[in-house]
């Protein structure tokens, strides 16, 4: 089965931690990306809103139909 990033959920490291809980806390940086779909995915850390919005970029090249959360 191919790993498929349905959506992806970002904002501020505290808004992203009180919004999806779990072990997300555990990923530095100011700034948490966690993509959800139908496998487990580890979260991705930015330090700034210009890396996050790369960050973005770069999972939407590669996940073309997938959604994206803003918090």
């Amino acid at each position: 089965m191919n790993a498929l990033v349905e959506t992806l959920y970002c904002g501020p490291r505290d808004v992203v931690i009180a919004e999806l809980g779990g072990l997300t806390h555990i990923y530095p940086g100011k700034y948490l990306l966690q993509p959800d779909g139908n496998a487990a995915f580890d979260a991705e850390g930015a330090e700034s809103v210009k890396e996050m919005k790369q960050l973005i970029a770069e999972y939407r090249r590669l996940y073309p139909a997938m959604r994206v959360v803003m918090f």
